[in-house]
């Protein structure tokens, strides 16, 4: 079931991903194995969709939906927050807003209600779908609504009355939660319900990160026509929810806004991560799960590591780091000098401006190879992954050098490197430069690894 599911995903992908892939066997077995980590990471998860409706939104519904479904049968919880904003806008003639939030009478929540009940009827249609030879062909999807989200009137704020406009008070997060484990999607309108019997126009992006910090969801994603440009220090397409919240004070759209602040929220909340997708890339969603690059930008507030090019600045830390595997034998002597002649080479991981672990790079641009060396992680901060993340940066930087092979020298950490996909080689592998220096005295063994 998991792996026959799985092979759906290459018909989502639009170009590169998919003709491209059906075509060239190698590429498609290069991708299934790059996935197949995340297969195993996601299963058993709970993951927490919001999706805005826009004019781009029937464009991009149906394979959307179908990526969420395939999402649930690889094993995943899924829950769907959906919107209906734009539409509304569209249908009415006279709209009231105060500070951005909409007033809602009772004409209003009428019209709500009724684009509601059909945005959701048209989700629950295409979750439903089952015909042969489709990505739904054998889904057999369960979907539930209902009541979850327990709301109260926003009630007169500036003297602004807001009608039946509402925050939200309570999500059962107990009877949601059942039946995400009896295997069923959620699919949660921007609606609340008070024990006196109203209904409250909410919104949905408060909606999405209220329920997923009350089920404590492992993701909240986002789907949107516009991302963040980004201005922070954080590496590649991660940033903080710190960040986040500051980013969110410099846009000037409305909604990315919101989606920002309630994505830092969340995170600060037990979300462990946030990710913003863009809505009308094809297969978005899975590109973001499934690959190592990803498509989108992640906000997580876990204990966030960055890993940044070292300067002369740096040198005192890294000689604290490093020093006691020196004199373990692990790694090769480097005086201060050298350091300081080769620092452009090393990378360093660094949690709350700390040196905790360090890798260099060594090109040897000719033979397009890169020398991988003084991998090291601080001792207390071992266990915990952090030598993978630096060889995956390391493995990164080299791809965009142009090399396609990378290799160490190592006395006490072969298995290591092994375990990781680098093969036994000889001193004949190497690079020229590199055998002419080898120190035979250490007697390090050489392993290489081809970049795919």
């Amino acid at each position: 079931m998991i792996y026959s599911a799985f092979f759906c995903i290459i018909f989502t992908f639009s170009q590169p991903f998919g003709l491209t892939l059906m075509k060239n066997s190698s590429q498609f077995i290069h991708f299934f194995r790059q996935a197949a980590p995340y297969i195993h990471q996601h299963r058993g998860k709970t993951f927490v969709f919001c999706i805005q409706d826009d004019e781009t939104t029937q464009g991009v519904l149906k394979p959307l939906l179908h990526d969420i479904a395939l999402l649930h049968s690889l094993g995943v919880r899924v829950v769907l927050v959906f919107g209906v904003r734009h539409t509304l806008n569209s249908r009415l003639d006279n709209q009231h807003f105060h500070q951005n939030r909409r007033i809602t009478d009772a004409r209003t929540i009428r019209k709500i209600q009724e684009i509601v009940g059909a945005h959701g009827i048209q989700i629950q249609s295409i979750l439903s779908m089952g015909l042969a030879n489709s990505p739904m062909q054998g889904a057999s999807i369960q979907t539930i609504s209902g009541n979850f989200i327990i709301a109260k009137p926003l009630g007169v704020r500036d003297g602004v009355d807001y009608g039946l406009s509402g925050e939200i008070r309570k999500v059962r997060a107990d009877a949601l939660s059942k039946h995400l484990e009896e295997q069923h999607i959620a699919v949660i309108p921007p609606l609340g319900y008070s024990s006196t019997g109203e209904v409250f126009n909410l919104t949905t992006e408060e909606v999405a990160g209220a329920v997923a910090t009350a089920i404590q969801a492992d993701k909240l994603l986002f789907f949107s026509n516009e991302l963040p440009t980004l201005n922070t220090h954080s590496e590649g397409k991660v940033i903080s929810a710190r960040e986040a919240q500051e980013t969110a004070k410099q846009v000037d759209e409305m909604l990315l806004k919101t989606v920002l602040s309630v994505s830092a929220e969340a995170c600060q909340k037990g979300v462990k991560r946030v990710h913003l997708i863009p809505k009308t890339t094809d297969g978005a969603a899975l590109a973001e799960l499934f690959t190592r690059d990803g498509i989108g930008i992640m906000i997580t507030d876990e204990a966030y590591d960055r890993i940044v090019q070292a300067n002369n600045d740096d040198i005192p830390s890294l000689l604290e780091l490093i020093r006691p595997l020196e004199k373990q034998g692990i790694l090769v002597r480097r005086s201060r000098e050298l350091l300081e002649s080769e620092i452009a080479c090393f990378n360093l991981m660094k949690r709350d401006n700390s040196v905790i672990g360090c890798a260099a790079l060594y090109p040897y641009l000719e033979e397009r190879m890169g020398e991988l060396g003084c991998v090291a992680v601080s001792t207390e901060y071992r266990q915990h992954g952090l030598a993978d993340k630096l060889l995956q940066h390391v493995e990164q930087k080299a791809r965009q050098q142009g090399i396609n092979k990378l290799f160490c020298l190592t006395t006490h950490t072969s298995h290591w490197f092994m375990e990781r996909g680098f093969e036994p080689a000889t001193l004949d592998d190497l690079p020229k430069k590199k055998q002419a220096f080898y120190n035979h005295g250490r007697s390090s063994k050489p392993y290489v690894k081809r970049l795919q």
